[in-house]
């Protein structure tokens, strides 16, 4: 929405639609990688995989969380620098 409303000022639009495409490889990869790993680990109890698999199950799912923070800690950066632009600081952008 915020990239919608802030099309027209061009230094925002950059920030914006990084902030947007972050957003949205987090909610994507969430639904795609992750859930389905959380559905084996916590709602199956590991399913019926060996210790071995369970562990290696748990590895990917760290990984894959500390990716989706990572990309979402980025789209927060540039959203927090899009809303430091002020109206006075658009003509020196």
């Amino acid at each position: 929405m915020a990239l919608i409303l802030g099309w027209r000022f061009n230094p925002h639009r950059k920030y914006l639609l990084i902030t947007l495409l972050c957003t949205l490889f987090v909610i994507i990869f969430t639904l795609a990688y992750v859930y389905p790993i959380n559905d084996i680990l916590i709602f199956k109890a590991g399913g019926d995989g060996s210790s071995e698999e369970i562990k290696s199950m748990v590895n990917h799912w760290i990984l894959a969380d500390r990716l989706r923070f990572a990309v979402g800690l980025v789209g927060y950066l540039f959203l927090s620098k899009a809303f430091r632009i002020t109206s006075e600081n658009i003509g020196k952008v």
